[in-house]
């Protein structure tokens, strides 16, 4: 036999109230049973805890020192409740979030400052991924939460829009659409090559840039491919083409290029937060449920 949390909790009740009759009242348990307890705690102890007589309690020299170790022990207990508690609410824990370069664009940082705020006990890693690889890990549950470009839907994951782009041309600074004023039509750039992200990674994007460039009677003349966002913009700065992106981007771009608005009334690209609906952890609801709250606009 070990010793158990109880054996711990009556010693110390029984040496502060320093009587068995008035440890019995205050912790609810008849005499004989804590009795019993104390005798099981000095046998796997092999020492006596406590003198006894009829009217008074006293602590031993040994009873003395296991009832000040045995307060640091009770402490961590008692804490190790508090944080099992809390997790079990949602309250404190890790949320791995993945982010995509264009959600970074938009209202992402300001709702992480804010959950941090409202939630520190919730460590936050976030990670940087194209959007195919986040919905691979909502799947295989190496993430918990995803922004992203909504993908076409797939039955378990969730999702919920958190910010919508209208989208621009990007073009070479000496480009010469670059030098004209005005909002320009999409059908201005049909034979223009385009730099666009790699199919591997950039399906979600590149299947809403053909519908688009579809719509204005052509599909992309495809020059060059690149892996990532700083990619696309270094080869456009270098006159190999042009791309179009969402309008929040051009927030964290540097020079070398133009952002010029496209014509493309009611066309947005859709940023979305995403989960998986199976097995939810307590502390994905509690984002989940504060992203509702920052969409309704009610930041806590």
């Amino acid at each position: 036999m070990d010793i158990e949390f109880r054996h711990i909790r009556y010693f110390r009740v029984i040496a502060e109230e320093k009587s068995f009759r008035k440890a019995s009242e205050v912790l609810q348990v008849a005499q004989p049973a804590l009795s019993r307890s104390i005798k099981q705690l000095e046998a796997l102890l092999e020492t006596k805890l406590l003198d006894r007589s009829k009217h008074h309690v006293a602590l031993t020299q040994a009873g003395d020192a296991f009832f000040n170790k045995s307060r640091l022990v009770s402490d961590q207990l008692n804490d190790l409740k508090k944080t099992v508690i809390l997790a079990g609410n949602g309250k404190v824990g890790q949320l791995k979030i993945g982010y995509s370069d264009f959600a970074m664009t938009g209202n992402l940082p300001n709702i992480i400052k804010n959950f941090k705020a409202a939630f520190p006990g919730i460590h936050l890693e976030i990670l940087n991924f194209h959007s195919v690889q986040q919905v691979q890990m909502l799947r295989d549950r190496s993430l918990d939460i995803a922004f992203l470009t909504i993908p076409p839907k797939i039955e378990e994951l969730g999702y919920v829009v958190i910010q919508e782009d209208e989208f621009s041309a990007i073009l070479p600074k000496a480009h010469r659409l670059a030098q004209t004023d005005g909002i320009l039509q999409l059908s201005s750039l049909k034979k223009e090559p385009f730099i666009v992200g790699s199919q591997k990674y950039w399906s979600h994007y590149n299947m809403q840039l053909n519908h688009l460039c579809l719509n204005a009677g052509f599909l992309p003349n495809i020059e060059q491919e690149a892996g990532s966002v700083e990619g696309i913009m270094g080869l456009v700065s270098a006159s190999m083409g042009v791309t179009i992106f969402p309008s929040g981007i051009g927030r964290y771009i540097g020079g070398g290029v133009s952002i010029r608005k496209i014509d493309l009334p009611n066309k947005v690209l859709s940023t979305a937060m995403s989960w998986s609906k199976e097995n939810m952890e307590p502390i994905q609801k509690t984002f989940i449920e504060y992203i509702a709250r920052y969409l309704a606009g009610q930041f806590i």
